[in-house]
């Protein structure tokens, strides 16, 4: 419990299992509101929700009279409790049990009553529960415990049909990539180095070698992407390898490549603070460039686009900025997803397969950090890669010792 809070024996299997269903962090879905709304309508609570416990937080798929989004795994204890074993939990008064009397949480929530049935997967790995919560005292009778378990295995079967839904879409768009999106820039190689050789003596014009460059960058993108988003699906992460890194360097390259790429387009760098951290460069400079293909692709040609490296204090900072039209409002909330419809994006995304902001995100959560976005029409839009450097607390304030 080292933690602060009691970890299952199995939890490394268990937190695999979980990110194998790609569920952490999506928008709400009707077919898992309802069942929370049915779970509170059964046991008579005001309270209710469907918890996924990842490595340190409780979040919440579905929700019933809680106002958060997902509170830290430590805070109550109470599911973290639920899911050591594969048995319905109830606390029949919090402010009585040793446990969980200090809480805090609860204390101004004012529930004094929880009950929850473990969600169990058919690998017999607990992902979360489906939780019961009630401001007065009590206990539950057999047959609403039974009925807990009956809505908890809906939750799975839920699950489980929403994976099975993403592995179709998987295999239809990995049909389609082979067959348009990777093809069609395979192609604009093959056509500007047979015109290039037909040039003579003289060489390969600039503009040939350009089109011959885009596409590569673009076949490398695409195919580097793919093969990440399996190993997302897979359950697997990203893999990830630190060491002593610096980002002004890494967006200094990538400025380079992209302005030889884009001759016509303007792009601005501006660098901050030092710039040194530990990361892996490869995965940072594989995020800072799809945020910069995404601005180049969207952002007002005529325009310049703005990338700007920060480093200050333990956090580093990346902002593209383009002009242009704003992204859609109800594009917004499947911006990091995989795949979004054609009918919410009302565009493609940056890799042309719909998962260049994806891989951002999932860079960014590697690393222990966020990515944002902000897009108007006035202002234009700002991507926002933030994540810590990795660096001892000691680095920030030993050196401004030593220049003493």
């Amino acid at each position: 419990m080292e933690a602060g809070y009691p970890v299952p024996a199995d939890e490394a299997a268990r937190l695999d299992a979980l990110r194998s269903y790609n569920v952490l962090d999506t928008p709400p879905e009707p077919e898992f509101d309802e069942l929370v709304r049915l779970a509170a309508k059964l046991c008579n609570c005001p309270v209710a929700a469907i918890t996924l416990i990842d490595e340190k937080r409780q979040w919440y798929k579905a929700r019933f009279g809680l106002e958060a989004s997902w509170t830290p795994r430590a805070a109550d204890g109470l599911c973290s409790n639920a899911i050591l074993n594969h048995e319905p939990m109830q606390v029949g008064d919090i402010e009585l049990d040793p446990r969980f009397c200090d809480s805090d949480t609860f204390r101004q929530l004012g529930l004094r009553f929880y009950a929850g049935v473990p969600l169990v997967n058919r690998e017999n790995l607990v992902l979360g529960t489906l939780c019961v919560l009630d401001h007065r005292p009590r206990l539950l009778p057999p047959e609403e415990i039974d009925g807990l378990k009956v809505i908890a295995r809906q939750v799975l079967a839920q699950l489980e049909l929403r994976r099975l839904a993403a592995v179709g879409e998987f295999r239809e768009r990995l049909v389609s990539i082979l067959s348009h999106d990777l093809w069609a820039p395979l192609q604009h190689v093959l056509m500007a180095a047979r015109q290039g050789m037909g040039l003579g003596p003289g060489g390969l014009d600039p503009r040939y070698l350009s089109q011959i460059a885009i596409s590569a960058e673009r076949l490398t993108r695409m195919v580097r992407d793919v093969l990440d988003f399996t190993q997302t699906r897979l359950g697997n992460g990203l893999p990830v390898q630190t060491r002593p890194a610096h980002l002004h360097q890494i967006c200094r390259r990538i400025v380079q490549e992209f302005s030889l790429s884009y001759p016509n387009r303007e792009i601005q760098l501006e660098l901050s603070g030092e710039g040194t951290g530990i990361w892996d460069e490869d995965r940072l400079g594989q995020a800072v460039t799809n945020l910069l293909a995404n601005a180049l692709r969207y952002g007002a040609p005529d325009r310049p686009i703005r990338l700007t490296s920060q480093t200050e204090g333990q956090f580093a900072t990346v902002t593209v900025f383009n002009e242009g039209d704003p992204i859609p409002e109800q594009m917004r909330a499947r911006l990091f997803a995989p795949f979004p419809r054609a009918a919410e994006a009302g565009r493609e995304l940056a890799s042309g397969l719909g998962l260049g902001l994806f891989i951002v995100k999932e860079i960014a959560t590697s690393f222990g950090g966020t990515v944002e976005v902000s897009s108007t029409s006035d202002r234009g839009t700002t991507f926002r890669l933030r994540v810590p450097r990795g660096l001892p607390l000691e680095t920030e304030i030993v050196k401004p010792m030593l220049r003493h």
